[in-house]
């Protein structure tokens, strides 16, 4: 299973704005996950249309995704349980408690946005991953990215993808 994980496109209605490599990125997946921060109900309804979509509704969204969208989604990719939110938990004491509590309900991963910053790493045994920003401004290095999840049984394969090139 290919999956195209997203985050923070910030576009209002047409997504002319976006690079072709997210396009491709976005035709190629079996299912894509949008961490929220779509920005346009508009395009959040175009993109659903174009593909097979998951999301969550992000800090910038209008209400009317509220209603379609949950702050919260917990989605399963093959055997793998994953927790989708736009802004992550705080690196704090809470996070090793939230990292326990979602390894006992079955959940490996935590696919977070909100920061802008391209972010992999684990806490116990849940792992925390951020696509960055695929259309908003950047904070790091680089252009737009996103996230490739490649699930095959119990494996999975994570890597950054940089959208202002070809793969």
């Amino acid at each position: 299973m290919k999956v195209a994980v997203v985050s923070d496109t910030h576009v209002r209605g047409v997504a002319d704005g976006l690079p072709g490599a997210f396009w491709e990125l976005v035709d190629s997946a079996d299912l894509l996950i949008h961490l929220g921060d779509f920005t346009g109900a508009d395009f959040a309804r175009s993109l659903g249309a174009r593909c097979r979509m998951t999301a969550v509704c992000g800090n910038c969204d209008p209400v009317e995704l509220g209603r379609h969208f949950p702050s919260v989604a917990t989605v399963r990719l093959g055997v793998k349980k994953a927790v989708l939110m736009h802004i992550g938990p705080s690196r704090d004491e809470t996070l090793m408690e939230k990292a326990i509590s979602w390894a006992r309900q079955g959940i490996c991963l935590c696919f977070f946005g909100h920061t802008h910053r391209c972010e992999d790493f684990a806490v116990g045994d849940v792992r925390f991953l951020n696509p960055g920003s695929a259309g908003g401004p950047q904070k790091g290095p680089g252009g737009p990215t996103a996230g490739l999840l490649l699930v095959e049984g119990e494996r999975f394969a994570w890597r950054t993808v940089r959208l202002d090139e070809r793969e």
